[in-house]
């Protein structure tokens, strides 16, 4: 998300309000012939540098932090607010994490995208993430105001212009970030067109995330194969059990998931976060 303004008053009266530009990156790290998601990097390069960035494998399913001015990457063991303020000690720009494990369930995190305005915080977006240690990611966005979505740019951009009818919940936007490019009917743009050319490390994740990604990896990205019939009333069936029927918005997303070979992990994954 790029290209959005932001204006908040200034701590020094004289100066009145204060401007600055909101940039948030979201890197997503795919491996395996499936395309299976065991990497998410985020990072906020709002005012031109890079204030606090968050990353989440599936190795271990824990959220890493690092701030600007601190090279070291730490463990982000408890719900807080993650966000560098300006030279004046004012807040521009954060993630403001938040999370709960029930049993039996995957481990639900959500990060809500805030900038300063000059009404208070607002919640710009909101990131909502499902992770099953061990297996892979799902994740998907929602924008807070339908406005907003035409600040996002990369993969998510095309996702969301796919079949907007499917995207619209209320005056806000909501985007499968991670599994349903496929479902969605998302022909004209891949993930070829948006791999980065750089590595994990030199994107501005750590060392550890880069050591784990790299040993789940195999060469190329993959491709997925439609399901045969069997296959497919097979993933239905799995499916219902965690989701109304066809009828439900999220119910052909677990198909594509299950056929694509996630099995009922991908279901639970899906669900969590629908």
């Amino acid at each position: 998300l790029s290209g959005l303004e932001t204006e908040f008053p200034s701590s020094n009266v004289e100066q009145g309000n204060k401007k600055a530009q909101v940039d948030w990156r979201i890197f997503v790290h795919y491996s395996g012939k499936r395309s299976y998601t065991k990497g998410l990097l985020l990072l906020d390069n709002s005012m031109g540098v890079q204030r606090q960035a968050l990353e989440l494998t599936s190795e271990k399913c824990v959220w890493r932090k690092r701030r600007m001015g601190n090279d070291g990457w730490s463990h982000l063991d408890q719900p807080q607010m993650l966000s560098v303020p300006s030279d004046e000690s004012e807040f521009v720009t954060g993630f403001n994490v938040q999370w709960k494990k029930e049993e039996e369930t995957p481990l639900l995190r959500h990060v809500r995208f805030e900038m300063n305005t000059l009404h208070g915080s607002r919640v710009v977006a909101s990131l909502h993430v499902s992770c099953r240690a061990g297996h892979h990611i799902n994740a998907r966005i929602d924008m807070d105001q339908f406005g907003y979505t035409k600040y996002v740019q990369g993969e998510v951009k095309g996702l969301a212009r796919a079949k907007p009818e499917l995207q619209r919940r209320g005056n806000a936007d909501t985007v499968d970030l991670i599994s349903n490019v496929g479902s969605q009917g998302m022909t004209l743009r891949t993930d070829e067109q948006f791999k980065s050319e750089f590595d994990w490390r030199n994107l501005g994740g750590s060392y550890l995330a880069a050591e784990y990604l790299s040993t789940v990896d195999e060469e190329g990205l993959g491709e997925v194969t439609p399901c045969e019939a069997d296959e497919e009333i097979n993933a239905q069936e799995i499916c219902a059990k965690h989701f109304e029927g066809p009828e439900n918005e999220f119910f052909r997303d677990c198909v594509f998931d299950v056929c694509a070979g996630g099995g009922e992990v991908s279901a639970l994954l899906l669900a969590a976060i629908a």
